[in-house]
């Protein structure tokens, strides 16, 4: 009987740790994914456009892409519409088909396109993240309304991985880090990463707060630059 308790509590034990390796592997994949969309993220919005983020936009203006097309982009450019930020960059790349194939294998790896019939698409993923960056670049060219906005949170260290999307979102936005946990920017927070932090759970531990004036008491001076 003693035997069967304790091979009963060696699979649980077992079991509990199969479980745990796979929530690791799970947040590890997420938080290397996360990396290489901040990359993108950073690169488009900081306008530096490196291969992968000009590869991303013409995904995102056009809907599907082919090698040929980075063979010889000034063809298919003529009329990009409002998406195609990077046009002059995707005119002006001159790259191999190695390197095309390798930038679109990239994004394949990490789930931003699917393949088929030598056609690459955008995954629903992908089309979230070309939202976001629509409403980060609409906010981050907006006419400052001499208000600051600050963003104050709490979220438990089993969430760190929500915390550390948060933060990574806040920089996007010109966030400053004004203590642990506190931030400030001139810009407002999008509805869709007001949404975003909704549907991830850790609302109740985010405080948004619209402030006229912030006084620095060390430099003894109204209003810091942000």
């Amino acid at each position: 009987m003693a035997k069967n308790k304790s091979i009963s509590k060696s699979v649980k034990t077992n079991n509990l740790n199969t479980e745990n390796k796979k929530k690791n592997v799970a947040i590890y994949r997420q938080e290397k994914d996360s990396r290489i969309l901040k990359r993108i993220m950073r690169s488009i919005l900081e306008e530096t456009y490196d291969k992968t983020a000009v590869a991303f936009i013409v995904l995102a203006t056009f809907g599907k892409v082919t090698t040929k097309m980075f063979l010889k982009p000034s063809y298919y450019v003529d009329d990009p519409g409002e998406i195609l930020w990077a046009a002059e960059e995707f005119k002006q790349s001159r790259l191999e088909k190695k390197e095309i194939q390798q930038t679109l294998a990239r994004l394949k790896k990490y789930r931003l396109v699917r393949e088929s019939n030598g056609e690459f698409t955008f995954t629903a993923k992908s089309k979230k993240i070309v939202k976001k960056l629509l409403g980060y670049r609409k906010v981050l060219k907006e006419e400052w309304d001499r208000k600051y906005r600050v963003v104050i949170f709490d979220i438990p260290e089993d969430l760190r991985h929500h915390r550390n999307w948060l933060r990574g979102e806040l920089y996007f936005l010109g966030y400053t880090k004004l203590q642990q946990s506190v931030f400030i920017s001139k810009y407002s927070l999008t509805e869709e990463l007001i949404k975003e932090i909704k549907e991830r759970g850790i609302e109740r531990g985010v405080n948004y707060l619209l402030v006229e004036h912030v006084y620095d008491l060390e430099q003894e001076k109204m209003d810091i630059k942000v």
